[in-house]
């Protein structure tokens, strides 16, 4: 007889009884493999929260499933026991969304840098032996590995291209924060979305790990809407939620540090101080040469006042000595009363001018 590895899952059903809560288990579907000694499958011990699959089965809409444990019979037996993940029964995910743009519309108009999406990353697996030896599937490059990102996680996007997006993942685990390429996210970005808005858990931007996924990966996280005057919580296909400026501002630091650019932010400061700078002193030399223009300008005017009061103060000059050469003539007084007299009757003449 041909070897034969056997999974079998199972729908488990929480029922309520009067001596408590019981499961009710239900035969899903099998998975047979014929002379195959290794099969892959959906590894709890690691980190049962983040393990969901996809399977489709007979008699049943739903498609997502959470792994909620995983038993081994004997040697060549998997049992998975799963749970339906209903949230995703109305999923549409960007592909999706895409296609039903009409032609002067473009999903970059709502897809932009800083917006906030979850993505699908798939899950690690592990594999079972024939022998019932259980490992690591390092020996399948096809698959996620270990370190690689997983499960489906809140991201933001840095662009488009194609039917592909460009993301930084996020993660509630506690992250060490002197590495520049990763910031923590403020509340103000989290608030509306209401699987990641928990105050007590944090979320880290990891920078780092940046990567390239289809839009088929990609779908709206759950929010708060406003339908009217009333708040609905589903996944909005007009991905209206993005980063805080604060948030857009620590991406831009993070992304600089996770491609060896760390300083540039820094150095664009500086060229920005330096230009600055150089402008205002430009305009200030600009505004320097209007004023020694406008300067030059009442200098030529002022000499040329001067010139006429010199020339008046002559003619003054000249007139007085001839008043007192002809007061010297019918006067007896001497020449310094003269020219006393006649200084006097000068103001007393500008004064009545003045007044009239």
């Amino acid at each position: 007889m041909a070897l034969e590895m056997i999974i079998n899952y199972h729908l488990v059903k929480v029922i309520d009884e009067a001596d408590g809560q019981k499961e009710q288990i239900e035969l899903l579907g099998t998975e047979r493999s014929e002379k195959i000694t290794q099969v892959l499958f959906p590894d709890t011990r690691k980190d049962i929260a983040s393990v969901s699959l996809t399977k489709c089965f007979e008699g049943t809409e739903n498609h997502r499933w959470k792994v909620l444990r995983v038993e081994h019979g004997n040697d060549y037996q998997i049992d998975v026991y799963l749970e339906p993940r209903k949230s995703s029964l109305r999923e549409e995910f960007l592909l999706k969304t895409r296609s039903k743009l009409s032609n002067k519309q473009h999903i970059s108009k709502r897809i932009q840098r800083g917006t906030l999406v979850e993505v699908e990353f798939g899950y690690e697996q592990s594999i079972k032996k024939s022998c019932g030896k259980l490992a690591s599937n390092k020996r399948y490059p096809d698959m996620l590995h270990r370190g690689e990102m997983h499960k489906r996680r809140l991201c933001i996007v840095l662009g488009l291209k194609g039917t592909t997006v460009r993301v930084v993942p996020i993660s509630s685990l506690k992250q060490d924060l002197s590495d520049k390429t990763i910031f923590e996210l403020s509340y103000e970005s989290l608030e509306a979305l209401t699987a990641y808005n928990d105050e007590d858990i944090r979320s880290y931007a990891l920078c780092g790990m940046a990567q390239t996924v289809s839009m088929s990966r990609v779908l709206p996280p759950m929010s708060v809407n406003i339908h009217g005057k009333k708040e609905v919580i589903y996944r909005n296909s007009k991905y209206p939620h993005r980063l805080s400026k604060l948030d857009e501002s620590s991406l831009a630091t993070a992304l600089n540090y996770a491609v060896g650019c760390g300083d540039y932010e820094e150095i664009k400061k500086q060229r920005h101080k330096y230009f600055t700078d150089r402008l205002q002193l430009l305009n200030e030399n600009k505004e320097n040469q209007e004023r020694l223009t406008l300067l030059g300008g009442q200098l030529a005017t002022n000499k040329t006042e001067l010139e006429a009061l010199r020339e008046t103060k002559k003619q003054f000059d000249a007139l007085f000595e001839i008043m007192v050469d002809w007061k010297n003539q019918i006067s007896q007084k001497n020449i310094n009363e003269l020219e006393e007299e006649i200084r006097e009757e000068i103001r007393n003449y500008m004064e009545l001018l003045e007044t009239d």
